[in-house]
């Protein structure tokens, strides 16, 4: 049977398959990536409605904990983010980065 480490394909990219480098690399880009989004809205001049972010957070956030409780339930395991504080946080990263990536790609126009 396979651990949770050994589920995750992505440690294989990393030296060592460490977990430790995964978490920082997610949480550094999610950090300037929500960064970006703040100081764009507030002080660059990013056309879109404040709500769109929101939007594509919640739909992407809610998409990766649906997607993961149909996965843990037909290979029979506990979900990954159930456990601790510290899962369910080192969850959402996976999730935040296209949320608010494609939230700055698609930006409808009036022409």
């Amino acid at each position: 049977m396979s651990t949770p480490t050994d589920a995750l394909t992505t440690l294989q990219f990393y030296p060592k398959r460490s977990a430790l480098r995964r978490y920082f690399a997610l949480w550094y880009f999610t950090t300037l990536l929500i960064l970006w989004n703040l100081l764009g809205h507030l002080f660059l001049g990013f056309e879109q409605s404040h709500i769109q972010p929101l939007v594509g957070l919640a739909t992407a956030i809610g998409l990766q904990f649906l997607l993961e409780w149909i996965d843990a339930r037909v290979s029979e395991r506990k979900p990954r983010y159930t456990g601790s504080w510290a899962n369910l946080i080192n969850f959402l990263p996976p999730a935040i980065i296209p949320g608010l990536a494609l939230t700055m790609l698609l930006y409808p126009t009036n022409g």
